[in-house]
């Protein structure tokens, strides 16, 4: 599948039970595992710049 300009992949390795618990949480959050992550990362980027910023 073709990848819009603004965005990248990454490879990441995660133990298979770790996934199995992922997958399972953004199934009940009606979001694919890619978009439950990438929130996750959101969420955490956001919170960090709120605590550095003066």
């Amino acid at each position: 599948m073709a990848l819009k300009s603004d965005k990248t992949r990454i490879l990441v390795n995660i133990p298979m039970k770790l996934k199995e618990e992922l997958e399972k949480i953004a199934l009940e959050d009606n979001r694919s595992v890619s978009n439950y992550v990438v929130t996750l990362i959101e969420k955490d980027i956001k919170e960090k710049n709120k605590k550095a910023a003066p």
